[in-house]
């Protein structure tokens, strides 16, 4: 499942299936910021969204973390450290700045246009993680440690879009009408036959 691309569900539609999982008021409130900054790096903001279902467990935040750090994802500091060390991991002034870092690091996996970035608020942003998860699948072993971590985040994925309704093609524009002489012939036919 790439991760790069364009959404198959909407913000309201993961906000439903987020209340339906038991999440937070505040997990599912960041659905509609995962919308709005997920376009502009290139990532399907239901990819990034699931996975913090996985990460945060639905906003309830049962792991090492709690919600005070607006950190969707464990994401960990620069340095690094222990899984169950909350000193290791980073602490975000806002929930706008966790999910753009979480979002940053996940396209900067992906290999998408214009990563690795200068200006990140992502404390792991290493040039060496570029394009070396493509997939959600790919993810497994690398985001963490489990093999099957990209697996089962995809089938999350895959039960969030289903839960859902479909974002709506944009509509095309409509070519405006030209004004082109009618055939002089075609008028004459028009004018004798009333």
């Amino acid at each position: 499942m790439p991760m790069l691309g364009k959404s198959k569900a909407t913000p309201a539609g993961a906000a439903k299936w987020a209340r339906a999982h038991g999440a937070t008021p505040t997990f599912v409130r960041l659905a509609a910021i995962y919308w709005r900054l997920a376009p502009k790096r290139g990532i399907r903001p239901e990819i990034a969204y699931a996975q913090s279902a996985k990460e945060t467990n639905y906003g309830r935040f049962t792991g090492v973390l709690d919600a005070s750090f607006r950190n969707p994802c464990g994401l960990k500091v620069t340095s690094g450290g222990g899984n169950y060390d909350p000193d290791a991991h980073k602490r975000f002034p806002s929930w706008r700045a966790g999910i753009a870092a979480h979002l940053d690091h996940m396209a900067l996996y992906a290999g998408a246009k214009g990563y690795p970035r200068r200006s990140t608020p992502d404390p792991r942003h290493f040039p060496f993680l570029h394009g070396t998860a493509r997939s959600v699948e790919r993810l497994g072993g690398k985001w963490a440690p489990s093999r099957s971590y990209g697996r089962d985040l995809a089938a999350l994925v895959r039960s969030l879009v289903a839960s859902g309704p479909k974002p709506k093609p944009r509509p095309q524009p409509v070519p405006a009408p030209t004004r082109e002489p009618i055939p002089l012939g075609f008028a004459r036919a028009i004018g004798t036959s009333l």
